[in-house]
């Protein structure tokens, strides 16, 4: 009996890696489901599985016995059988947190509640040993359009003309960028489109940034009496004193 570990799924053939390193293609001998239980897929990626070896038409082919007890594992709802469970993967050692920004009607600026959620989701990736890499992304054609001028609007008709909001606000964009640069671990903005004012600011504040064709890149002021001068800081960091001059 050989022990391995499952690395791909394909309908009903499973590609195992045994301890020497060498992959077999394999299928379930009879019908089984894992303990405890009820998911479509009864073997997953990561599984460790115990296994035999027979040989057809000169090809070795692996007869996949037992299962042993998972870990951990990662599960969801069947796509088109909602009350059972589909198993992403187990046995997980180590996993990266994707961050997507998803209001492309509203640009994905950066509201007050979309910066507490990334503000919180950075947060807890500090505190979880497993999470090794934090990927930042964006649904829609612009990847952000920075503040959410909205509500920075809305913010004069207090009685202090928006003093105390604009505070609260400037304070809370800070935080979240001093998080992604303290971060012990590597933060990657994956951009696709445009990226302005201060969602230029949280891409140039992140280690990484991969861009793709369509990526644009600015860091305009506003005509509504305000101006945040803090994407000049992470600008400057990450390209020469000409080029930041001439986007600020």
């Amino acid at each position: 009996m050989n022990k391995g570990i499952v690395y791909r799924s394909t309908g009903s053939w499973y590609l195992v890696k045994d301890s020497n390193g060498d992959y077999f293609n394999c299928r379930i001998k009879g019908k089984f489901r894992s303990k405890g239980i009820k998911s479509t897929n009864p073997i997953a990626v990561g599984d460790e599985v115990d296994f035999d070896i027979t040989d057809k038409n000169d090809k070795s082919i692996g007869l996949i016995h037992e299962i042993f007890s998972r870990r951990n594992y990662i599960i969801r709802k069947s796509v088109n059988l909602s009350k059972q469970t589909h198993i992403i993967a187990a046995n997980i050692d180590q996993v990266f947190l994707l961050v997507t920004l998803n209001n492309p009607k509203n640009h994905n600026a950066l509201s007050e509640e979309m910066m507490f959620n990334i503000q919180s989701a950075l947060d807890e990736s500090i505190k979880n040993t497993k999470i090794r890499v934090i990927i930042i992304s964006a649904e829609g054609p612009t990847f952000s359009a920075g503040h959410d001028l909205k509500e920075l609007t809305l913010g004069r008709k207090n009685p202090d003309k928006g003093k105390a909001y604009f505070s609260k606000i400037m304070g809370q964009c800070s935080q979240l960028m001093r998080t992604i640069v303290d971060n012990p671990k590597p933060v990657i903005a994956e951009v696709s489109g445009l990226a302005t004012a201060a969602g230029c600011q949280l891409v140039a504040s992140c280690d990484l940034a991969y861009a793709s064709k369509s990526a644009k890149f600015a860091t305009p002021g506003v005509n509504i009496g305000l101006f945040c001068s803090t994407p000049m800081v992470a600008l400057s960091r990450n390209v020469n004193k000409k080029e930041a001059m001439k986007m600020l």
